[in-house]
């Protein structure tokens, strides 16, 4: 999301989707990984939770069995 409370620039480097199509995992340049709600809804809000911070920019991500995992630089 544009406005967080860490003022985190979401310049998105890597994503991958939840089973059933729900959610995404999103991970960023600056070192972010990010879970996201709602994408399946065509109105309402998205539902960003903000699960990892400081990797060393992270240029990948995929999920596996529920599992998020991140290839870094």
């Amino acid at each position: 999301p544009a406005d967080n409370p860490w003022q985190s620039w979401m310049r998105t480097s890597g994503f991958d989707f939840f089973e059933g199509g729900k959610s995404a995992a999103v991970c960023t340049w600056n070192g972010d990984v990010w879970i996201v709600d709602g994408i399946d809804q065509s109105e309402g809000e998205l539902k960003w939770q903000r699960i990892c911070a400081g990797l060393f920019q992270p240029l990948g991500l995929r999920i596996v069995d529920g599992e998020i995992f991140v290839g870094c630089r």
